[in-house]
Parts: C-alpha cells; structure tokens; sequence
C-alpha cells in the first residue's frame, strides 16, 4: 500500500475512534523518515492532533530526586550499580524539592512528575506529594515515576495527592533490564485498578528495535490503559553496556511519534516525545518535556533544566507549534 494511502487509512481510523490494527501501524512505522510519504504522515497526525486536543498542549516537568546507585543496573541506564558511573551522588532534600515544583508551576507546567530509583521510600514520595499539593493550582497533575507497588500503595499515592504514575513494559524487558515484564504489568494494573492515571511510553528506543516491536509495545501499552503515552528515544550513555549504540535520527523520532499519534486516536490524547524538538511538536505530541535533578541519560545531576531545555524554551515551542499551552 502506497505511503499516502496507509495515512488516510489511519486518519479514518483515527477519526472513528479506533485503536489501529498492529498490521497498518508497522506499514506507517516503515516509511522511510526523510520521504515524502513522512511529511503526510507527520501533517495528518499534527492535524488529527490538534483536533483529539482542542489544540490543548502542556509541559511536562520531572525532577529526578536520587542520583544514587541502582541495584537494578538497567542496561542503558546511568545510575546502574554495575557500571559504576555515580560519581556525584545526591539526594534532593525537600526543601529543593518544593522549589523546583513551586518554579515549574509558576512557568505554567501541568505534569509535575517526581522520579526515583527503584526503591526509594514510598512513605517519603507521598509526603512529598501532600507537601506540593499544597503549593500548585489543583490543575496541575502531580505524578510519580518510581519502583514496583501494589494496589494498596496506589491508593496511599492517589489519597496523598498524586493524579498520575508513569510506568511502562519497557522494550525488551528482562533482557536489557533485570525485571520480571510481569512484575511491572502487575503494577501498570495496580496504578489502573486505583483513583489514578496511566501514563506509559514506549521506551527505550534505539535503532535495534524493530517496528514491529515498537508496534506491539505501543498497542499494549494502551491496552493496559495507558491514557498519556509517546516514546523515549534511547540517549546512549558511554560506559554502560548499550552506550556505544546510535541514537535515532530526529526525523526518524518525529516519524514514529506520528504513527503512534495516529494509531492511538483518542485512547491516548496526550502524546509526549523525550527529546522534544519542534519536529516531534509538529507531528502529533502536544507534551514537551523538561527535565531536571538525576537523569539516567546523564552521569551528572542537572540542577538546572537538562541540556538547557527550559520551561521558557519548551512553552516557545509549544507554540511555535500551533498549541495553546494549559496548566
């Protein structure tokens, strides 16, 4: 099937309402990223974008609370005890914690996002969670990205304030990572079971993985209710053992964005990319991600926002992009 006839096929698709059969979207995920039939593709989902959303766009701030060891030693990730890369190790004390929450909500940002290693204290998160729940506007949707947990701590988190978890099946789980895939569905199910939202990515994504592995990742994400979903692309990091690899080219990310855009339909209206670029804004996400404090891309904590991406920059974007940025 020819490039232009698969993107009107999805947008019919997406415009039903429809989850896109696994078939159509591996066609979409193998267009060439630089073809013509990608800018089509890229333009109807930017299009079928602004429609899901009402042209509704927002920020997404994390803070990566830990830069400490992890035991878990994820094979791209930086803060792996194995591979021995966290020189600088840190904590945020509470009193940073809420500065940066104060600031991202100030800058207009709708995704507060508290991310740890796998075993920080939930007891902590949840105090945190009550502390900045008192500080932001009750828009704001106050998340946690953390470890393993049952339904009885996600309605702890939802009773504390949080609105939102970010948990995914990454890609090639338990082989590039040491968990067990069914120990995170179990708590994707707990956080669907509970008062709070799903968010899950398809991530990490490096050149290895096939379309049809993206394909099956994504669908099942949103199968298991992720309602906030998009991709991470895989940021090598040398000295862990997938850090040698290449990253996607942006085009190819802005390309798999708008077949995800597309193949959700309004399952999943908030689509976020991680990097955000002007490409990934114009063709189909409506999230721009801003990131601070332990990044596992990174072996430094930032203490200002990640490879400078702003709130200032990010909002720009947005609307450089054609979205009207909500808190």
């Amino acid at each position: 099937m020819k490039a232009a006839e698969l993107v009107r096929k999805a947008v019919r698709s997406c415009r039903a309402g429809q989850l896109l059969d696994r078939e159509t979207l591996v066609e979409l995920l193998d267009i060439a990223p630089d073809s013509e039939g990608a800018l089509l593709l890229r333009q109807a989902a930017h299009a079928e974008a602004l429609r899901i959303t009402g042209g509704r766009g927002y920020l997404w701030g994390a803070l990566g609370l830990d830069n400490a060891p992890c035991r878990m030693s994820c094979r791209f990730c930086s803060l792996g005890e194995k591979w021995r890369l966290v020189r600088q190790p840190k904590v945020y004390d509470d009193a940073e914690v809420l500065r940066v929450f104060q600031h991202y909500a100030e800058a207009g940002v709708h995704y507060l996002v508290l991310r740890t290693t796998e075993f920080f204290s939930i007891e902590h998160l949840c105090r945190l969670l009550a502390a900045i729940r008192g500080l932001v506007p009750k828009s704001c949707e106050l998340a946690l990205n953390t470890g393993e947990f049952d339904l009885q701590t996600a309605e702890r988190i939802a009773a504390a304030g949080g609105s939102c978890v970010y948990h995914t099946l990454r890609l090639r789980e338990g082989t590039d990572t040491a968990f067990d895939p069914q120990t995170r569905l179990a708590t994707m199910r707990a956080v669907q079971a509970s008062p709070l939202r799903l968010a899950a990515m398809v991530e990490p994504i490096g050149p290895e993985h096939g379309n049809g592995e993206i394909a099956t990742s994504f669908l099942g994400l949103v199968r298991e209710g992720a309602e906030i979903s998009g991709l991470m692309a895989r940021v090598p990091v040398p000295g862990t053992p997938l850090g040698d690899t290449q990253m996607l080219a942006p085009e190819r990310i802005a390309q798999i964005t708008a077949a995800l855009r597309l193949a959700g339909s309004g399952h999943t209206p908030d689509i976020c990319v991680h990097p955000t670029t002007d490409l990934t804004l114009s063709s189909g996400a409506n999230v721009a991600i801003i990131d601070m404090g332990a990044i596992p891309r990174d072996t430094v904590p930032a203490d200002k926002a990640w490879r400078d991406y702003d709130c200032e920059r990010a909002a720009e974007a947005l609307q450089r992009a054609g979205w009207h940025q909500c808190q």
